[in-house]
């Protein structure tokens, strides 16, 4: 169930940062705050998750939280830097980055 729910809130939290991309004003707003609200719900239950299954992979769960929370900071960092119009390009391709590395320790390392 945990799983099911951490894997929902990352969904729904990368489409609300595609659509976010694509908005102004006040929706922005909204839609940013939606957006925090899934961040904090992917961090609790990545905890839970990590608090029970560390056992069974041990390192490679810690690195993709590290990850995942990379991917975390730089979607908050876009969106604020994007607002204040300044340059994103090293973000992207850090949120990319961040993106491979979770994929693939989730479904490659940890499948």
């Amino acid at each position: 169930m945990w799983l099911q729910a951490h894997v929902g809130f990352w969904t729904l939290a990368l489409v609300l940062f595609v659509i976010s991309l694509f908005l102004r004003g006040t929706a922005l707003k909204v839609f940013h705050m939606i957006l925090r609200l899934m961040y904090v719900l992917i961090i609790i239950t990545g905890l839970y998750l990590l608090f029970h299954v560390f056992s069974l992979y041990g390192i490679w769960v810690i690195i993709k939280m590290i990850c995942g929370l990379g991917v975390i900071v730089t979607m908050e960092m876009l969106l604020v830097r994007r607002k204040k119009q300044a340059s994103t390009g090293v973000i992207w391709v850090l949120l990319i980055i961040f993106l491979a590395l979770v994929f693939y320790i989730g479904y490659g390392k940890l499948g």
